[in-house]
């Protein structure tokens, strides 16, 4: 969480987990545009950013074993 903090500047997310741990079941994309809104950025206009913050939040989903789309994958509770 370190680095990604270091590397994009957004935290209010690592402040804040309870507020984003309610939207991992819609997804990665939901909750990557939740991560910038919050920070008063523009999915929209930041397209690298999002980019950047969506790679994280995919690792952060793949290790949870969860899918992009949110649910729990076959055979991990």
């Amino acid at each position: 969480m370190a680095t990604y903090r270091r590397t994009t500047g957004l935290s209010l997310a690592l402040q804040q987990p309870e507020k984003f741990e309610r939207l991992v079941p819609a997804g990665v994309d939901v909750l990557t545009d939740a991560v910038l809104t919050t920070e008063g950025l523009t999915p929209e206009d930041h397209k690298h950013l999002r980019c950047e913050v969506r790679a994280f939040v995919a690792k952060r989903f793949e290790s949870w074993g969860r899918t992009a789309g949110g649910r729990l994958r076959v055979g991990k509770h």
